[in-house]
């Protein structure tokens, strides 16, 4: 699940929290690997960020699972989903 705690009209220059915690898959996840769309990544369950620029962002967020045994891949699985960053009102 790639949920955002604040609303669109509501993150310009604004902090936003990014959380993978309802994240439910087949395997256990071992690395969380964020991309905000506006060139800035991160690596944790649950991410802070900051929009500068008004816009249509695509947030990825893809999981790997954890490897078991040295014949084994990690699975990998990416979900995306668009945001709309707009101005604060005044």
């Amino acid at each position: 699940t790639l949920s955002s705690s604040s609303a669109a009209s509501d993150v310009y220059k604004r902090q936003v929290q990014f959380s993978a915690l309802k994240s439910n898959l087949d395997f256990t996840i071992d690395g969380y690997y964020w991309d905000f769309g506006d060139g800035t990544r991160a690596e944790d369950r649950d991410a802070i960020h900051y929009y500068r620029k008004p816009g249509i962002y695509n947030i990825q967020l893809g999981v790997t699972s954890a490897v078991t045994n040295e014949d084994e891949f990690p699975e990998k699985v990416c979900v995306v989903k668009k945001i709309l960053v707009l101005p604060r009102n005044r």
